[in-house]
């Protein structure tokens, strides 16, 4: 092999390796800001359907695995009060994680329902990988907690799910695995009594 080459390939796995560990100190300074007492969300209004259109259209744009992606969201534009950041992260997080174990697809699902309780907002993201066994399912929202099987990408540090968990618990949601999908692993996330951008208590 010539040693320019061998250079150049060492340069390209040393600058991974250096993306791969900043990102990894992003997401624990994100952690622990988030988890740390008093940390509040900053509600703006949102149009929901682009924003989840242009972040899925970034991960299409970096993604080197050959991953299609398609989404699916109401016909009418969602204006919500919502905290922008946090919603990204939750998104882009949940995008993350599927990127790691799908083997062709991933797909990401919106919807909206009316309830006696108010609005409810729903986001799942779907992959056609492995899956997560039953008696895991509830451990990796877990901080550091690692699937057995680490898929496409076995770099990261189990912190990706947990911050999705506090962030939409901030969001006076929950999120989980969906038990009654079978064709790989769907996580989703559920937030209550969502309020229109132009109704008017401005929280959620």
């Amino acid at each position: 092999i010539m040693p320019s080459l061998v250079g150049s390939e060492m340069c390209i796995r040393d600058r991974k390796n250096t993306n791969r560990l900043m990102e990894l100190i992003k997401q624990l300074l994100d952690f622990r800001k988030v988890d740390k007492e008093g940390y509040t969300l900053s509600f703006n209004e949102v149009d929901i359907n682009r924003m989840i259109e242009d972040i899925i259209d970034r991960f299409r744009a970096i993604s080197l695995t050959g991953i299609s992606f398609s989404v699916s969201l109401p016909k009418e534009h969602l204006q919500y009060n919502v905290d922008q950041e946090a919603l990204t992260k939750i998104v882009s997080n949940l995008l993350t994680n599927a990127m790691k174990y799908a083997r062709t697809r991933i797909m990401v699902i919106m919807d909206e329902h009316l309830s006696s309780e108010g609005r409810t907002l729903s986001l799942c993201v779907r992959d056609d990988g492995p899956g997560i066994p039953q008696e895991e399912c509830s451990k990796v929202f877990e901080p550091f907690y690692q699937v057995g099987n680490t898929g496409n990408n076995g770099s990261g540090v189990g912190i990706g799910l947990s911050l999705v968990k506090l962030l939409v618990e901030k969001h006076k949601g929950k999120v989980y695995i969906n038990p009654g999908y079978t064709e790989g692993c769907e996580v989703c996330a559920v937030s209550y009594t969502h309020l229109r951008a132009h109704e008017t208590r401005h929280d959620l």
